[in-house]
């Protein structure tokens, strides 16, 4: 598999909402929304195309408006709220996992009027927890946040988990949650920052069908 076609669906079983993750090169010359991402937990819900700094997460309820995010490790996690026809594409790494990212994220979402219960979420390729080490006082963090469930041995996290356990706590069902396909490290067609620095992105992105 190349880098440029590289490029797969993601199925929320509903005709109103399409999906994929897939690389640069893959999506070149097509519309997409792209915060530049700083590893924050702010949120940002737009109606438009438009600039957006300092942002790792995106929320619309416009048709056709594709929206999402950069990850080479990181969880890239997507979001379809039925109910409200919104959408939102989310960028977790270590800080935004822990700092809560998603709970923002479904904040906004409820605030908008959205049943939580009846969102559908799904993950797009990162990092297992098996490969993820992290230092001795990462994991205290994590731990002290109430996540001794999602480190795996002593040295590390696993991201998906953390965030998983975030929109369980949230109301989300869990037949409604999708699990990554695969670990971007393990996957050498996927791009990895732990294995080889890879300045290549994965785009996992997400629209409202018009």
């Amino acid at each position: 598999m190349t880098d440029s076609c590289l490029c797969l669906g993601i199925d929320f079983g509903d005709c109103h909402v399409t999906a994929g993750v897939c690389s640069d090169a893959a999506l070149f010359g097509k519309d997409i929304l792209l915060p530049v991402q700083t590893h924050s937990c702010n949120v940002a819900v737009v109606d438009a195309d438009c600039n957006l700094p300092d942002t790792d997460a995106v929320i619309t309820r416009t048709p056709g408006l594709r929206i999402g995010v950069r990850t080479a490790d990181c969880v890239p996690l997507l979001l379809y709220a039925p109910d409200i026809a919104a959408v939102a594409a989310i960028h977790a790494g270590w800080k935004g996992s822990l700092g809560g990212i998603a709970d923002r994220t479904l904040e906004l979402l409820d605030g908008l009027g959205a049943n939580l219960s009846l969102l559908r979420a799904a993950f797009g390729p990162c990092i297992c927890g098996s490969c993820y080490e992290v230092s001795h006082e990462l994991t205290d963090e994590f731990r002290a946040a109430g996540f001794s469930d999602c480190l795996v041995g002593e040295r590390n996290v696993d991201l998906e988990a953390v965030n998983i356990r975030r929109l369980l706590r949230a109301g989300v069902r869990r037949e409604n949650i999708k699990p990554k396909s695969c670990c971007t490290l393990e996957t050498p067609a996927f791009p990895s920052w732990r294995r080889n620095c890879d300045s290549r992105r994965l785009l996992s992105w997400i629209m409202l069908s018009q």
